[in-house]
């Protein structure tokens, strides 16, 4: 695989690890930061755009597959609900997303 460089949004600095890496969201669109860079946007003016929860991590992959799970089982058992199904798989498309385009370049 070839190797990518991932920067931080923050101090411009490129992460190194996917221990450091945070993944977030601004307006929709995802972002990375070091860990402590992180922390330091969350404390900072920019809480109003910058969300407060990571993407990437345990809590946030944890979340991702049980929205996952349950937008399935909306699909195949409830067709009423199908647009809230779809809406659920919004959160796991994030998820996917950010490995794609930043963790799969880092060393574990």
């Amino acid at each position: 695989m070839e190797k990518r460089e991932v920067y931080c949004e923050a101090c411009n600095r490129e992460i190194k690890s996917r221990q450091e890496l945070v993944v977030t969201t601004i307006f929709f669109s995802l972002v990375c930061y070091h860990d402590a860079c992180f922390s330091k946007s969350i404390k900072g003016l920019k809480t109003l755009f910058v969300s407060n929860s990571p993407i990437n991590g345990v809590a946030g992959t944890t979340y991702s597959i049980f929205l996952f799970l349950v937008a399935v089982l909306f699909f195949i058992f409830s067709p009423i609900y199908n647009i809230l199904a779809i809406l659920m798989l919004i959160v796991p498309t994030y998820r996917v997303l950010a490995w794609f385009m930043y963790e799969r370049y880092l060393e574990p």
